[in-house]
């Protein structure tokens, strides 16, 4: 992991972001939640800033027992990391969900702990749309 890098980690089943390694990017796109949490405990651990986190909510259904998959322990991870007072270093945290009840669960639960947690919409790829 390139210490001088801007960060960019997106945790999303499907949607292709527009961000690239060009530029003195280092981007990271986990498509599952387990993952996406690998990765930000990484992160955490070799005491890395990132600069984004992009949080996707519904990953999908367990194809074994037909549950829904979502980014909720990602999103517990993180909240009790903040709890326990060694949150990620993470400058922006950036819900784009388009589950309105689940974003604004998750806004709830990050707010309190991660000063800059804003709602918007990922860049995509337009051959992705």
């Amino acid at each position: 992991m390139r210490t001088d890098a801007y960060h960019i980690v997106v945790i999303d089943d499907m949607r292709h972001p527009i961000f690239s390694d060009d530029n003195g990017f280092a981007n990271f796109l986990f498509r599952t939640p387990e993952e996406g949490l690998q990765g930000i405990k990484e992160f955490h651990a070799s005491r890395v800033t990132l600069q984004e986190l992009w949080l996707d909510h519904d990953m999908g259904i367990n194809e074994e027992t037909g549950d829904d998959i979502t980014i909720k322990p990602v999103v517990d991870w993180l909240e009790e990391q903040g709890h326990n007072g060694d949150p990620l270093d993470v400058q922006y945290i950036f819900v784009h969900t388009s589950n309105g009840y689940a974003a604004e669960d998750m806004m709830r639960a990050l707010t309190p702990y991660y000063p800059h947690v804003i709602r918007t919409d990922l860049p995509v790829r337009e051959s992705t749309l």
